[in-house]
């Protein structure tokens, strides 16, 4: 609409000065959605009122937050990494903003998930989010952007190389991508539907190698860029130079982070110092949970990584362990039954057994149960490396190496293991991480809706 059509159509309106300044207002909110700098020195003066329509009528918290939110189609968007527990956490987080803008009395956000791992994703995601699957999108085609340089089958060097030849281009595709209308597919119904890119409101970053906005909030153990680093400090035989190339698309990337949230137990506590600068630290990203069936036997519960690394030695040594095997819903065996991840806070099961990823250290953790892993096989992931370092610093658990009484061993960690969950819980007040972070990105968001309201008074 031109300026002359414009004027014209607001003149038709028989409306009070102010009411006519709400109808011009909205017309030209409508025009200029983005650009802070222009917005600033744009005014509309009808019949002696003379405001910038972008200038918040008040700076309450809360009415910041409705300014993000407030007119419903926002979108939260899931920015994960490789594996299973990146996506699950990512949306955990996104699913708790929402249950604040819900409570808040503000519209939810919908939550639209790069499609990684067809079939398998969606079981998963059914499972972990049963009641808010009329939220959740899948968005295939950004999930085949994803996967060019997506981690899989162990090897972790050809991840690297693909992320110096690729990253780069695949970056700039996917932000034009979300740029504009793009279609996503309802968890719940199949349905597809069409989205606009103006609408993202924020991603949940959880250790991904790309931007999908630039209100992006990282929530994962470790900066990616700090894990390359301290690998060149080791004798894995990785090519320095693929390290290095990698960690300065990494670290480019982390310094435009709205925020960068890493758990007080981390993939680097093993270590005395590490940096802790421009970091917010929190509890462990789980939501503390009730076993929802019940188990007679002492049991041990097995989950197999969602990247495809160690899934043989996982799946063979917990069999050598003698007792009866639970095991997560999506490992297809002919032995062990099939049990939500919910299970490992029932009493009887005595222990997990996986690889060492933070999504089954963090549930392991907070059931109080011992974690045991098999020992990090290059050219796997080198983070699960340094998490084993941690596992054993912070008596989380034991690596198995083929020990007749590892199980005796892993108990023994019991004590130390709820002495650690009492410590976190009485330095944050809670072990509920999910919640935690939902609430810092909420308060970030109030942050920083003052600040640009604030910039643009006249």
């Amino acid at each position: 609409m031109s300026e002359g059509e414009t004027k014209t159509a607001i003149q038709k309106e028989n409306r009070t000065p102010e009411q006519l300044f709400s109808k011009a207002s909205e017309i030209v909110r409508g025009i200029y959605k983005v650009g802070p700098y222009s917005q600033s020195s744009i005014h509309i003066e009808v019949g002696g009122v003379n405001k910038n329509p972008f200038e918040h009528p008040s700076f309450q918290e809360q009415s910041i937050l409705l300014e993000t939110f407030k007119d419903g189609n926002k979108i939260i968007v899931v920015n994960p990494v490789h594996g299973n527990e990146p996506y699950i956490l990512a949306t955990n987080v996104a699913l708790s903003i929402n249950e604040i803008l819900k409570q808040a009395g503000v519209p939810e956000a919908d939550v639209v998930v790069p499609l990684l791992y067809p079939g398998r994703q969606e079981k998963i995601l059914k499972e972990e989010f049963s009641a808010h699957t009329g939220r959740i999108f899948l968005d295939s085609k950004l999930g085949d952007l994803f996967k060019q340089i997506l981690f899989k089958d162990g090897r972790f060097d050809d991840h690297l190389l693909s992320i110096v030849q690729n990253q780069e281009r695949l970056q700039n595709e996917i932000r034009n991508y979300l740029s504009r209308e793009f279609k996503a597919t309802s968890l719940a119904t199949s349905e597809i539907r069409e989205f606009n890119g103006r609408d993202i409101a924020l991603d949940i970053n959880a250790g991904s190698r790309f931007l999908t906005s630039s209100d992006s909030y990282y929530v994962f153990p470790a900066l990616f860029s700090e894990i390359l680093q301290e690998v060149t400090k080791t004798n894995l035989p990785f090519d320095r130079n693929l390290l290095n190339a990698a960690q300065r698309v990494a670290s480019d990337m982390e310094e435009q982070y709205r925020a960068k949230f890493i758990p007080q137990i981390n993939t680097f506590s093993f270590k005395d110092k590490h940096p802790k600068k421009d970091k917010t630290f929190i509890p462990p990203l789980k939501h503390p949970m009730r076993p929802s069936q019940n188990i007679e036997e002492k049991s041990l519960y097995v989950v197999a990584s969602g990247t495809g690394s160690q899934v043989n030695t996982v799946l063979r040594s917990a069999q050598e362990l003698g007792l009866k095997i639970y095991r997560s819903p999506f490992i297809n065996l002919d032995y062990g039954e099939a049990a939500l991840p919910d299970i490992v806070y029932h009493p009887n099961v005595v222990a997990v057994f996986g690889r060492m990823g933070w999504g089954t250290g963090w549930l392991s953790q907070q059931a109080g149960k011992p974690f045991i892993v098999p020992p990090y096989e290059f050219p796997d992931d080198p983070e699960v490396f340094f998490n084993i370092k941690t596992l054993r610093k912070m008596r989380l658990g034991r690596v198995y190496q083929g020990q007749k009484d590892i199980i005796r061993k892993a108990l023994e960690l019991t004590g130390d293991i709820q002495e650690l969950n009492s410590a976190i819980y009485q330095q944050f007040g809670t072990m509920d991480g999910i919640d935690f972070v939902a609430q810092k990105i909420v308060e970030d968001l109030h942050r920083k809706r003052k600040e640009l309201s604030d910039r643009l008074k006249p």
